[in-house]
């Protein structure tokens, strides 16, 4: 196979690349897909990069892969995408550098740890004297004050979303209020909010992803206590109280954390979860080398 044996095929906004010839041809190997949602909150277009075949890839060689990855890069940005995202398994190293040279660069890690839980085996530790409710539109501002002080303007805390080569502090701002504001009234969403008399101090979500093995899947979304509260177990009787809340005897919970958070890893390590996967997040501009701001 040749430099110039791949091509492009454009459909629905959807971009793919694809061998011309052997034993994998009209494959695709990439696909550029949008990502409207995205698109339209930040006001630039969006896109995601998925790897269709990684059996293909494997029979190919790096300089191959580059070309294939550079024609489609080409074709998203004469296509106006601003913006591409791809998440990877940390087992497909061998992608990085090649990334890397058709304009991607590393944003944000991801390592998740899976346990089976029995609530019936968990401890309740209680919240005494303290108010403990499912969050409501009332409790909007209070939350996003806690989110921005623990999260958007926290320096210690990294996110792909806080890069600003990629995004302004207003728009980091935005996507976290939206993020909030999305999981208030979501059906599949545990979201609760713990309050001292009229002050909101701590929150905690959980959302039911799916199921692994026929057993149901929770995620453990987000959470933040006021700096005033620390130091008294508030995430773990949070997340105590939240089993109880589940309508199962058994499910898996999914801890997802960025590689960067050192103690909250060693904290699952050492409660020996199951570590299930590692992903690297990369971003894309258009024309590689251009920033947005």
């Amino acid at each position: 196979m040749h430099k110039a044996d791949f091509g492009i095929i454009r459909k629905e906004g959807m971009i793919s690349v694809f061998p011309d010839q052997g034993s994998h041809k009209d494959t695709a190997l990439f696909t550029i897909t949008p990502k409207p949602w995205d698109s339209d909150f930040f006001k630039r277009k969006h896109g995601t990069l998925q790897i269709e075949t990684p059996e293909c890839l494997d029979q190919l060689s790096d300089w191959q892969i580059t070309e294939a990855l550079g024609r489609l890069a080409a074709s998203a940005d004469e296509n106006g995408y601003d913006v591409i995202d791809l998440h990877i398994s940390i087992n497909r190293m061998r992608l990085i550098p090649i990334l890397e040279e058709t304009g991607f660069r590393l944003v944000d890690s991801r390592i998740t740890f899976i346990t089976l839980i029995n609530k019936d085996e968990q401890a309740l530790e209680p919240l005494p004297a303290r108010t403990v409710k499912y969050a409501a539109w009332e409790d909007f501002d209070a939350i996003v004050h806690l989110t921005n002080e623990s999260f958007v303007h926290n320096e210690n805390f990294l996110s792909r979303f806080k890069n600003r080569r990629y995004y302004t502090a207003d728009e980091t701002a935005r996507y976290y209020k939206a993020w909030i504001a999305n999981h208030i009234d979501d059906k599949d969403t545990y979201f609760i909010v713990v309050k001292d008399k009229d002050r909101l101090f701590a929150y905690y979500i959980y959302k039911k992803t799916g199921f692994l093995e026929e057993t149901p899947v929770y995620k453990a979304i987000l959470t933040a206590v006021d700096p005033d509260y620390r130091g008294n177990r508030f995430h773990m009787r949070m997340q105590a109280h939240l089993f109880q809340q589940f309508p199962e005897k058994t499910f898996f919970l999914d801890n997802t954390s960025q590689l960067t958070n050192i103690p909250t890893i060693k904290s699952y390590i050492k409660s020996q979860k199951q570590l299930k996967s590692i992903e690297l997040t990369f971003y894309r501009l258009k024309n590689a080398e251009l920033s947005i701001l």
